[in-house]
């Protein structure tokens, strides 16, 4: 079993509207550009939200 590996955190979100994590790029809906995401991930997925609307 690998091990567990969890990461969290918060962004502005950029006119690009993507967000790096382990590397890898994800794109987030546009309508949250400018705004603060959460950013939380495990070696499983990946969620980016904001006010609890699920954006990637």
């Amino acid at each position: 079993m690998p091990p567990f590996t969890a990461a969290y955190s918060q962004i502005g979100l950029p006119r690009d509207y993507y967000v790096r994590v382990y590397g890898n790029d994800y794109s987030v809906d546009p309508w949250a550009i400018g705004h603060l995401v959460e950013v939380a991930a495990d070696l499983r997925q990946v969620a980016v939200t904001r006010e609890g609307r699920v954006l990637a």
